[in-house]
């Protein structure tokens, strides 16, 4: 088995690369903005948005802060191939209470808790 080094590109560290520099370049920031608001070089900045170095979990979220996202939006996140199961009942019964006016949805509220209360009063 070959052993790994830091230059060698994966596919996750190329897709997390380009969501990086995608964002940063949406907010008119070049590299070396960017790399000097991490504490970084702007060489090893861009060997990050290229996929060739690996980034540490304190700079990833310092990068989120100066760019204004979510980690998840700069992870790239691979959607199940599996067909999900069926929804739970509780998931379902929400959406139809959050569908309801507001007038309708605090009366199901006041029967879930009376119901709750008495059940409580059973235990």
């Amino acid at each position: 088995m070959a052993k790994e080094t830091s230059k060698q590109r994966k596919p996750l560290y190329v897709a997390l690369g380009k969501n990086i520099a995608s964002f940063r370049k949406d907010l008119a920031l070049s590299q070396t903005d960017l790399a000097s608001q991490i504490g970084m070089s702007q060489q090893y900045l861009a060997a990050i948005e290229v996929g060739e170095r690996r980034i540490q979990i304190e700079e990833l979220i310092r990068i989120c802060d100066i760019l204004h996202v979510a980690i998840n939006e700069l992870l790239p996140i691979q959607k199940a191939t599996k067909k999900p199961g069926p929804r739970p009942k509780i998931a379902v019964a929400y959406e139809k209470l959050v569908a309801l006016p507001e007038k309708e949805q605090n009366a199901v509220m006041v029967m879930i808790d009376s119901l709750a209360s008495v059940n409580h009063l059973n235990e």
